[in-house]
């Protein structure tokens, strides 16, 4: 079975963020697509927390902001794994990016930029924000990402927020740690797709879960 978003630029930053995760960095993936449809950049997010000199602000997106021109940078559409935290919304707001697309909701930096959008002079740069993807390859990029802060150094207790809005996603990660079963298959370049097939029971019960959450936040008014 092919995963959702098999030919979609969606399958380019999910692929890149497990190379991330592969190398030891946070499970991040990012891409700027261009008017055309082409993705015309893409990287991984690359911080260090192992590091003698941790690398801290080598996330994807910024990672991507790099390598474009400015003309770039206020044209294309931004797509990543994970929902931009302060400072790639800074970043992202700084560079103009008009639209950023992204695949999982990060219950730390929830609608973040509705925030940024209040500022006298920066609000009307936020860029306009898209998601989360409500399916399975959007669930395993946020299981990915939560993996790999809590293999690199971020504990279980990192994710409280989780803990109470999507207690199956937290529990799921939690297992995955304590068997190591994405290391298992880690040096695999497809591994992610070993992986979406063989916990998708599991990852289908967790996406209505985050769909409910999803809900809830809104009335909750956490969105």
């Amino acid at each position: 079975m092919s995963p959702p978003h098999a030919a979609t630029p969606w399958r380019t930053v999910i692929a890149e963020a497990w190379r991330s995760y592969q190398n030891r960095g946070w499970g991040v993936g990012a891409a700027a697509v261009d008017s055309d449809g082409s993705v015309i950049e893409v990287a991984g997010n690359s911080c260090s927390s192992t590091a003698e000199h941790a690398e801290v602000l080598r996330h994807a997106e910024i990672e991507v902001l790099n390598r474009l021109t400015r003309p770039q940078r206020r044209t294309c559409i931004i797509y990543t794994t994970l929902e931009p935290c302060v400072l790639c919304l800074g970043a992202l707001t700084f560079c103009r990016v008009p639209v950023v697309a992204f695949m999982a909701r990060d219950f730390s930096f929830s609608a973040g930029w509705r925030h940024l959008r209040q500022a006298p002079i920066l609000g009307s740069r936020v860029p306009t924000f898209r998601g989360p993807e409500q399916d399975v390859s959007a669930t395993f990029a946020r299981l990915l990402s939560m993996v790999a802060e809590m293999e690199n150094g971020h504990g279980s207790g990192s994710f409280g927020l989780e803990q109470r809005m999507a207690p199956k996603l937290k529990r799921l990660a939690d297992e995955c740690v304590e068997t190591s079963v994405f290391r298992r298959v880690h040096a695999d370049e497809d591994g992610w797709e070993t992986l979406l097939c063989e916990l998708r029971p599991r990852l289908d019960s967790v996406t209505e879960e985050l769909r409910r959450a999803e809900i809830r936040m809104n009335r909750l008014g956490m969105l």
